[in-house]
């Protein structure tokens, strides 16, 4: 990448991060899954992070 473009570039005002769970079903009895009530079904439910401002994904973990 060119310096310059990178020198560039602002950093910004705020950051936002948007934290969120999510259902990823499984079937049978595979490594780690769990039953999750809310969602009445077996699955992994990892954590998941957006960048609030721009929706983009950032991150998520098992």
């Amino acid at each position: 990448m060119d310096q310059d473009k990178v020198y560039s570039i602002k950093k910004p005002k705020q950051v936002l991060i948007d934290l969120d769970s999510i259902n990823c079903e499984t079937y049978r009895n595979q490594y780690g899954f769990r039953y999750n009530f809310h969602y009445s079904a077996n699955g992994y439910h990892p954590l998941v992070a957006f960048d609030g401002l721009t929706g983009e994904f950032v991150s998520t973990t098992y």
